[in-house]
Order: C-alpha cells, then sequence, then structure tokens
C-alpha cells in the first residue's frame, strides 16, 4: 500500500468515527421519495387493486434503485462512504424485498387470493420499517409502528379505505422523518453553533 493510501485509509477511518452516530439519521430524500410511494402504494388496493401489484412492482425495484442512487449520492456529498454501512441497508431491504415476493407466491401460484394475503404485505412492511428504525435509521421506527397500527386495524376491524388511510398516515410519518433529518442535518452542520 502506498503512503497515500494510507493516508487516505487513515483518514476515511478517522472521519467515519467522528461523523458516525449510533444511527444514521437516513436520507431526507429517501424519506420523502417512499412517502409519494407509500401514499399511492397504499392506496391503490383501495381506488385501483388491479394495478396494486404491478405498481409494487415497479415503485419497488425502482424506488430501491432510487434510494441507493440517492444514498450513495448523499454519502458523496458528505464524504463519508461506510461501505458496511451501506451493505447492511442493501441485505436488508434486499431480504425485505424477497420477503414480499413470498408473501405474493401463494397469489401467483393459484393457492390464494389477494384478498385473504393483503394484510400480510402490511405485516411485512411493518417489521422491516421497524426493523429498520432499531439497526439502520432511528426514524423508520416510527413508520413502522403506525404500519403496525394499520395492520392491526386491517385485521381486526377491516374498515373500508383503510389501506388509503394507512398510507396516510404512513407517508405523515416519512415527511415527519425527512423533515426531522433535514433539521437535524442543519442543526449539526459546521458554522452554526
Amino acid at each position: 500500500m502506498s503512503p497515500s493510501d494510507s493516508i487516505k485509509q487513515d483518514l476515511q477511518y478517522v472521519a467515519n468515527a467522528v461523523r458516525r452516530r449510533d444511527r444514521s439519521p437516513g436520507v431526507p430524500a429517501i424519506y420523502f421519495l417512499w412517502a409519494f410511494i407509500v401514499l399511492v402504494g397504499f392506496a391503490l388496493p383501495d381506488l385501483a387493486p388491479k394495478v396494486a401489484g404491478s405498481f409494487w412492482l415497479v415503485a419497488g425495484f425502482g424506488g430501491g434503485l432510487l434510494s441507493w442512487y440517492l444514498g450513495h449520492r448523499d454519502a458523496l456529498k458528505n464524504g463519508v462512504i461506510d461501505g458496511e454501512l451501506g451493505r447492511r441497508h442493501g441485505f436488508h431491504w434486499l431480504v425485505g424485498g424477497v420477503a414480499f415476493l413470498g408473501v405474493a407466491l401463494p397469489v401467483v401460484m393459484g393457492r390464494a387470493d389477494m384478498a385473504a394475503t393483503a394484510n400480510s404485505f402490511m405485516l411485512v412492511a411493518a417489521l422491516l420499517y421497524t426493523l429498520a428504525g432499531v439497526h439502520l435509521e432511528r426514524p423508520l421506527l416510527w413508520s413502522g409502528l403506525v404500519m403496525f397500527a394499520a395492520y392491526a386495524v386491517l385485521v381486526v376491524y377491516n374498515p373500508p379505505h383503510a389501506w388509503t388511510f394507512a398510507g396516510i398516515a404512513t407517508a405523515i410519518s416519512l415527511v415527519w422523518a425527512g423533515v426531522s433529518t433535514q433539521r437535524a442535518d442543519r442543526a449539526s452542520a459546521p458554522g452554526m453553533d
């Protein structure tokens, strides 16, 4: 290893140690992206159920790729590229995507109808977001808890337009996470003392 590579590696280590928090607060743009996707996607089962699956297939993959891009761009902008944290995010959301496909599998195989399995999507999303809030980005915890509450309402009461209301509540919690992360970023920016 050349001396300049060694210095670069040492400086990267120090930068990561100084800037790293207990948990990353996240990237506001990603929270806003998913607030929009969730708002639209959760309303579709109530308003246009035939396109909900197609929407989530496209928005899930597309939103995941756009989230990766936004996260990488934010890391470059802040000068901290934490490959280990990026891999944890990637694996977390990849496992979540596999879980969603697992919930859809009985429907695709013709062994269950969508109405019988739709609530399971909310349960997987609630678990995925809550665990992300515990292990990756604290603001996601609240979105996950909102989804758990929505799951309970869907299963116990099954009121009309429950998915739409769950989408609105979850989108609000994601927007709140994005706004609070922006405020925290501004407050911790150099020169803000």
